[in-house]
Formats: structure tokens, C-alpha cells, sequence
């Protein structure tokens, strides 16, 4: 839609997973100082990474992305699965190879890792055109002799809630993993001579559990991210009853 009438470009501080993925189609990417770009692992139930004909899915619509975005699909495939990602620069021509493997001159991921792309690895093999703090930069970056900056008010909005969405995620995130710990601890607790450890246990996963429901009303979007909707919560609720029997 914005691309054929406009210079769209992505200006990068934190993109991980879709917010990586959705700007990929862009031609033109520049990053923040301390600005990095994945990973984009996908997940279903539990947090678990997705496999099979879904990650296949998956895999392909960022190889047509990836077309779309003059980019190697290998520098998006190492973003998505734990696949080694190395480049080399031709010294005459500038122009940068990339490798599926750790053959290249410069490993940006070893095998069995999944990739996050810093701003001056992204700079330095032209991932992206520029490194830039401030829109000021940004505009210097970009070449532009005059700019007019449009809907201020809006875009300042945006930035905030993108940001506390970035983080209210990664807390979900942490939440969940402490509620794994504990229930699994109450798990491994069983018969009557250990219920009053189970208790404890089960009662420190309740309120993560609760922690959890109560993000998750804040902002319901987290229902389509991760398996967080009422049936999960009934599953747990009753997993956790089950447990003080």
C-alpha cells in the first residue's frame, strides 16, 4: 500500500518476532545505536516453538518477504530457526555474500543459536543504510534536504504504547516462565508428607497465574500471541486444584 507511493523506510530500536517481520518487506532499513532486529521465532500452546508444516508456513512467507525485500532468505531463515549465518564482503566490489553456514568471513550466528541483528553488524553488511539516535539523524541519514514532521501528537502516541507494549510482553513473558517453575516444583511434590511444600508451591503459582490473567485483560491481544484464553485458564485452574487434593 505504501510502498509504490511513498519512500517507506524502518527506523529500528527493539523489533523482535512480528515486529520484526512485518516491516521486512521495506527495501530501506536504519537502526538506533543500540537498535537490533529479532528474533522472529514462532510459538504455539504453551510457548512451545512451532515445527512441521506450520514452521514450513512460515518459513516461506518470510522467503517471499525476504524477495520483497531484496534481502537474502538466509538472514531471515537464521532469525527463525537455529540455523548458522555467516557473510563476506568483497573487497573490490563491496558487495556482501551470504552463507548458510559458518564459511564465511564473519560468523553473525553459530549453528544451534537463533539470530538477533545488531545495528552495526546490520550497517556493516548492508542489512541496513544507516545508524541514526535522533530524527535529526535520521533525516541527515536519509539524505533529505527538507522535512516537514506531520502528526506529531499521533506518532508520539504510537511510540509510547509500541514501547510499553515491548515491555509489558517481555514481563508477560518472565511471569509465565516463574509459573512454569512453580508448578512443576509442585509437581515434583507429591504424597501427603510433602503438602504443605505443594501448598506453597501451588500457592506461588496461583499468583503468577493471576498475574498472568490480569496482563492479559489489560491487553487482549496477548490471547492471539500466546494460548492465554479461558480455556487455558480453566486447564490451569484445575491442574492447580488437583495438585492440593
Amino acid at each position: 500500500l505504501y510502498k509504490p507511493r511513498f519512500r517507506t523506510v524502518g527506523w529500528v530500536e527493539s523489533a523482535i518476532s512480528a515486529a520484526a517481520m512485518s516491516p521486512y518487506v521495506l527495501e530501506e532499513f536504519y537502526f538506533m545505536p543500540e537498535g537490533n532486529l529479532g528474533a522472529c521465532t514462532a510459538f504455539s500452546g504453551s510457548l512451545v516453538p512451532v515445527e512441521g508444516l506450520q514452521l514450513e508456513v512460515y518459513l516461506h512467507l518470510m522467503e517471499e518477504a525476504s524477495r520483497m525485500g531484496g534481502r537474502d532468505p538466509k538472514i531471515m531463515r537464521s532469525m527463525q530457526v537455529q540455523d548458522a549465518l555467516s557473510a563476506k564482503i568483497d573487497p573490490n566490489t563491496g558487495e556482501v555474500k551470504w552463507f548458510g553456514d559458518t564459511s564465511g568471513d564473519t560468523v553473525l550466528n553459530p549453528a544451534g543459536q537463533i539470530l538477533t541483528l545488531t545495528a552495526n553488524d546490520a550497517v556493516k553488511f548492508k542489512f541496513a543504510r544507516g545508524i541514526a539516535a535522533t530524527k535529526e539523524e535520521l533525516v541527515k541519514a536519509m539524505g533529505l534536504q527538507e522535512v516537514e514532521w506531520a502528526g506529531q501528537a499521533a506518532t508520539e502516541s504510537v511510540d509510547t504504547f509500541m514501547r510499553e507494549a515491548d515491555r509489558t510482553n517481555k514481563k508477560l513473558v518472565e511471569v509465565y516462565n516463574k509459573y512454569e517453575i512453580a508448578l512443576a516444583a509442585a509437581k515434583s511434590l507429591g504424597g501427603p508428607e510433602n503438602k504443605a511444600r505443594r501448598g506453597a508451591e501451588v500457592s506461588r503459582a496461583r499468583r503468577y497465574l493471576n498475574e498472568i490473567k490480569r496482563m492479559v485483560g489489560i491487553n487482549p491481544n496477548f490471547a492471539f500471541m500466546y494460548p492465554f484464553d479461558w480455556r487455558w485458564f480453566e486447564e490451569q485452574e484445575r491442574i492447580l486444584r488437583e495438585l492440593m487434593k
